[in-house]
Order: structure tokens, then sequence, then C-alpha cells
């Protein structure tokens, strides 16, 4: 296949147009370093018919990105048509036809009006037409920690890395910088001409830690540099309905777990299907306790079904000490184990007479056991 080479020239716009009334919202990463790794930080490359822009966005599940409102609406660009397509390469100086991927959804927040400069619902959420291969979604901050000023953001975006280089754009770069501000709606952060966003990064991510904490919006004054972010934790109605509705969890391994599947769902091992993943322990509804009567070692949640010489199986795990074992097992031939059977010395006092009714009273615990397990965990989360 041919290569296509993207024209550079269009990088030297901003998310938005130049108009002064504006230009608060061009965004860039300013004072960072350029981010190969980041592959779920997406650019946007933006057609109008009136001109052609640049944004960035986040991967939030298989195939939905999230991004700054005003990047992708029309009226706000003075245009009256609009086609998206994404990329996540790490720079644009050589892409093929298939590395773009289409968008084939646009939701902007509802309450998103783009005649508001400084708008706390700049926040939208768009469908690609494909899930990119290979890449994992980043995960989402649903709440803010209180302590979260004064805390490290990593910034990423595809913007300018000086606010006098137009050509400069179309490489993800990333900067840690601390929140300096926290709001009910929005996060800052960075320092003017000196670190921060600029043009080309609208609608990037911030993540605290390794969640996605904010989306960037716009700057704070006309320069480069301090940027605001709309915090996600806000809008989590907002994006759950248009990931549900869009892009919702599948019967396949798509790592979200999908429930009333006709067949289980990779994704949810610890759920009621049949199947007992050890790594889940008790919180698997088919993972039965140490002790408990097996036919296999897929029903236990230490790994083992073994044979008991009185002519069952039952639930253990591996060890090397006793202090491994649960349930009053000991570590016997590496093995948890049941306690040795206690010999009768005294027929008054009652005790094992003979090994059948031993383990007639043993099973009954065994299963007794088992079932106060299952009734103690009815109705638990995974």
């Amino acid at each position: 296949m041919r290569t296509l080479l993207l024209t550079l020239s269009w990088f030297v716009l901003a998310c938005a147009p130049a108009p002064a009334t504006v230009s608060a919202r061009e965004q860039a990463i300013l004072g960072g370093a350029t981010d190969a790794a980041s592959n779920d930080v997406f650019l946007l490359d933006l057609r109008f018919d009136s001109g052609a822009s640049i944004c960035s966005a986040v991967l939030i599940s298989p195939r939905v990105l999230l991004t700054a409102a005003h990047c992708v609406d029309p009226v706000f660009h003075n245009a009256s048509t609009l086609t998206v397509r994404a990329t996540n390469k790490a720079n644009t100086m050589m892409l093929m036809q298939s590395d773009m991927i289409d968008v084939t959804t646009i939701t902007r927040h509802p309450s998103w009006n783009p005649a508001v400069q400084e708008s706390d619902f700049d926040f939208a959420a768009i469908l690609l037409e494909r899930a990119p291969a290979g890449v994992t979604a980043a995960t989402l901050l649903t709440a803010l920690p209180a302590n979260a000023a004064g805390q490290s953001l990593r910034v990423v975006g595809y913007g300018r890395a000086s606010a006098s280089d137009g050509t400069s754009s179309g490489t993800r770069r990333s900067v840690t910088l601390p929140i300096t501000r926290i709001t009910s709606a929005d996060l800052r952060f960075g320092s003017n001409g000196v670190a921060g966003i600029c043009a080309g990064d609208s609608g990037g991510p911030s993540f605290l830690g390794e969640a996605v904490a904010g989306i960037h919006s716009r700057t704070e004054g006309a320069s480069c540099g301090v940027g605001v972010d709309i915090r996600v934790d806000r809008h989590a109605a907002f994006i759950d309905a248009f990931v549900a509705a869009n892009d919702p969890p599948s019967c396949a391994n798509d790592g979200r777990c999908a429930l009333g599947c006709g067949t289980s769902d990779p994704d949810c091992p610890c759920q009621a299907d049949q199947r007992c993943d050890a790594s889940c322990g008790l919180t698997d509804p088919d993972c039965g306790d140490d002790g408990a009567v097996c036919t296999l070692a897929a029903q236990c949640a230490g790994g083992l079904c073994v044979d008991d010489p009185r002519g069952f199986q039952f639930c253990s795990r591996p060890c090397t000490t006793s202090s491994e074992c649960l349930n009053a097992m000991t570590c016997q031939a590496e093995v948890c184990s049941a306690p040795p059977e206690v010999a009768q010395t005294d027929p008054v006092a009652g005790g094992c007479s003979s090994a059948p009714a031993c383990l007639g009273w043993l099973l009954l615990l065994l299963l007794l056991r088992q079932s106060k397990t299952r009734a103690s965990r009815a109705g638990s989360p995974c």
C-alpha cells in the first residue's frame, strides 16, 4: 500500500479558529517531552467546510474517545460540516491511510453552549468506526481525592511545543505538573510561557496516577501555559450513557464484563457462570471453599481437588507449611489435607466406631460448611 503523507500545513492551526474571541481555547503541550508510550491518547484530524484543525482525545472504551466539545462543534468553528478521523500514531511525520480511523458518532454534552467562553460542559464523546488494534482503553477517575490539590498530573496532547512554533504540532507530548486549583467543575495546572497546554491539545487527557482526571478545555488567559481541564468525575452519567448506547460490553474477550451472555464471558471471571476462577477466590460463587466436596479442580478456590482415602474428593490448595492451610487443615505432602481420623479408644465416649460412620459425619460437616459459605456470599459483588 502506498504511504499517505498528511500535509503538515494544518498543524499550525489551533483546535479552534484564530479570532480573539476564542483564542483562550487554543491548546497544546508546552515544556513537555515526546511521549511514544501513551497509545491511548489520540490525535483528531478535523476537516470543516471552512478549513481544518487538530485536537487531542483519549480512548476510554474499545471504540469511544473523550474530547472537548468545542473541538467537534462546527458552529464553534463557523462551519456547517465536520468530518473527523483519529490516529494514535506518536507523530504525524508519515501516516498511512490505515493509521486513520473514521469517527461515526459525535455527542457533545447536552449543556454545552459554543457561545459560552468558559463552559463547564466543554465535553464530548465520539465513536470510532472500529476498535484500534492492541490499545488498552484508559481508566477514568471516579472521584477526585480530597488531597488532590498539589498532586501531580501527567498532561498529554498533540499540540505545539512552543507558542511561537506552529510547525511543532502533531507529535504526542506529555509534561508532569502539579494541580494548582480545583473547583467543582475543573482542574487547573501549568505556568504561562513555561509549561502547560497550547495550540492543538484541546480534548487531550490529564492523568492522576493511572486514571484520567480531566480533559483539556482552555488556557487561563490568552497565552499558552496555565491549563483548565474539565473534570471527568463530574460527567460519569454522560459518559456511561454514551458507552452503553454505542459501545457496550460484549460477550467476547474485550476487557469488560457483560452479564446475561449465553456462554460465559471470559472477562467475567468472578461471575456465576459454572466456572471457578482461582484468582477470584471465594468472590466467585462457583468456587468451593477448602474442604468442600468436589469432583474437579475447576470447582475449587484453592485450585486443587484431592482424593481422600475415605473415598471422596475435597477442595484444597498447595502448601509448604500448615500456616498456609485453611479450615483446620494441615500441610501433608505439600497439599492441605483434612485432619487425620481419630481412632476410637472409649466406646462409651463415642467417636468414630467405624470408617463409614465417620465418613458420613465428615461429608455432612463439609456440605454444611459449603452451604454456609455459599449463603454468606449470596448477593456479594465480585
